[in-house]
């Protein structure tokens, strides 16, 4: 069973004060910081604790670092420990937690990502932005807005995810929350799958003299899965998803059906999967 409790909305023993909804529709809770952190450290452990799948050589010594999206923080924290002479500002729609307590280094600025950020052009060597794009409706418009705060050489660092149901095998319902999502995102204008056409995006910007993408296709199944950092990236995606499903864009999987679902995705044994890819990238901007 998944690790994390589903958190229905508007659960009062869970609402934090300032709680509010994001870019991508969720309330900010006490449920929903939990899941972001078990979610930040399943996928800093698959990394083996480096903040990108590249070398940490790769991209010398930058002073300052921006983190679009931060959620509750923890990548910016992980960027501040480990550049201590640079300045990292972490931005979102939505406030941090009550008990975050930043780094020396560290500032955070509540700003509507959708709109013009207060930031000079070319002012940044690294931004960093984790499941962000595929919340925002016509995300190229965004990353050309983003890349204008990039300075020549620096890195722009993208994890997104795409939940898929064509590749899948006794789970029904969760096929049907794949076809949910997907309708859901067109309705709002948004782009369903778009963690496949990142790096197309990227390179049609023509603004980069590197782009490194890495798909990892995970199974839902931990079962299937033998490498143990593979293993655990998997169960934390798993578990994260079965936690917001019942009030991610509206609720994918019907109340009726929440037992169902989570028998589904607890199934013993290795007869079950449904296919979802994990998206990394990390671009180079010409100098």
């Amino acid at each position: 069973m998944c690790r994390l409790k589903p958190i229905m909305p508007g659960d009062p023993s869970t609402k934090s004060p300032g709680a509010t909804a994001t870019a991508y529709g969720i309330e900010r809770s006490e449920g929903e910081w939990a899941r972001l952190k078990a979610q930040n450290d399943g996928i800093q452990a698959y990394l083996g604790g480096k903040l990108t799948p590249l070398p940490v050589a790769t991209f010398g010594a930058p002073r300052r670092i921006l983190d679009l999206g931060t959620g509750a923080g923890a990548w910016a924290v992980q960027a501040a420990t480990e550049y201590p002479d640079a300045e990292i500002t972490a931005v979102d729609m939505a406030p941090l937690p009550q008990s975050f307590t930043p780094p020396a280094n560290f500032k955070f600025v509540q700003v509507d990502i959708t709109q013009d950020l207060p930031f000079e052009e070319a002012s940044f060597d690294i931004i960093h932005a984790r499941f962000l794009l595929m919340h925002l409706p016509t995300p190229e418009t965004h990353v050309t807005r983003i890349l204008r705060l990039l300075a020549p050489g620096g890195h722009l660092i993208t994890t997104e995810i795409d939940m898929r149901g064509d590749y899948a095998h006794n789970t029904p319902i969760l096929v049907e929350a794949a076809k949910r999502l997907e309708e859901r995102m067109e309705a709002k204008g948004l782009v369903p799958h778009f963690a496949s056409r990142v790096g197309e995006m990227l390179r049609a910007t023509q603004a980069f003299a590197e782009i490194t993408v890495k798909v990892v296709t995970l199974p839902f199944n931990a079962s299937l899965v033998s490498d143990p950092p593979m293993r655990a990236l998997t169960e934390i995606v798993r578990d994260s998803m079965i936690t917001i499903m019942p009030y991610w864009q509206g609720g994918l999987v019907d109340p009726e059906e929440h037992d169902a679902f989570l028998r589904e995705v607890s199934q013993s044994g290795k007869d079950w999967y449904c296919e979802h890819d994990m998206v990394f990238t990390c671009s180079r901007k010409k100098l």
